[in-house]
């Protein structure tokens, strides 16, 4: 289990290192710099496809707003009932 942590920590130890180097680059090169999220790189580095992961965090935004939808829906049906047994 120490050696899984170990690794871990190098591993996110080497990604800054990375990430900082990507950063001073863009600024004295001029290079676009472009954040990757550290999921996307763990579905890579897990062997998977990088369009496969963005269909499903699409599809995983969309499923989250509707629930917040039907949320908002909600609240204001109670509220509406709450405003309503106010005024008798």
């Amino acid at each position: 289990m120490a050696y899984n942590q170990r690794y871990r920590n190098k591993y996110i130890s080497s990604l800054k290192s990375l990430h900082a180097a990507g950063v001073g680059l863009q600024q004295t090169e001029g290079i676009p710099y472009y954040e990757v999220p550290l999921e996307l790189l763990q579905h890579l580095d897990e062997g998977g496809n990088p369009d496969t992961f963005v269909v499903n965090t699409v599809k995983s935004t969309l499923r989250s707003s509707e629930d917040a939808k039907r949320t908002i829906g909600q609240l204001k049906t109670l509220r509406s009932n709450v405003e309503g047994a106010n005024e008798h």
